[in-house]
């Protein structure tokens, strides 16, 4: 299964298992041996490039309001997982505009599932 891991982290490729900053986000990529992409450079991937792919929606997230990445998301990979950077209700602090697109971008539809 070829598994694209997409987070704020302005770097691309895989994890070693040797990393000295094995930190949760990048754990979860080493241990997927997932192919890690910047959330936005969606765009620049082929279509169906990962069977499955798995998204962390970041906290500072002002740069992706415009940004089409769930429309990108899903004409990169086939099926996609959405993860949640820090606890559920710290969306709740936030300006309405981003509360609202995050619920836009972070509710299950078809091929998505949340974690």
């Amino acid at each position: 299964m070829n598994i694209g891991f997409f987070t704020e982290g302005n770097y691309q490729g895989k994890i070693p298992r040797s990393n000295p900053n094995m930190r949760s986000d990048v754990s979860w990529i080493c241990s997927l041996d997932a192919t890690h992409h910047p959330i936005n450079s969606l765009h620049t991937l082929s279509a169906d490039s990962y069977d499955v792919g798995v998204v962390i929606i970041p906290k500072t997230k002002n740069y992706l309001i415009n940004y089409p990445f769930i429309k990108n998301l899903r004409r990169v990979c086939k099926k996609i997982a959405i993860m949640q950077e820090s606890t559920y209700w710290y969306w709740q602090d936030n300006e309405i505009e981003e509360q609202i697109w995050k619920l836009k971008h972070s509710n299950p539809t078809k091929n998505t599932i949340t974690i």
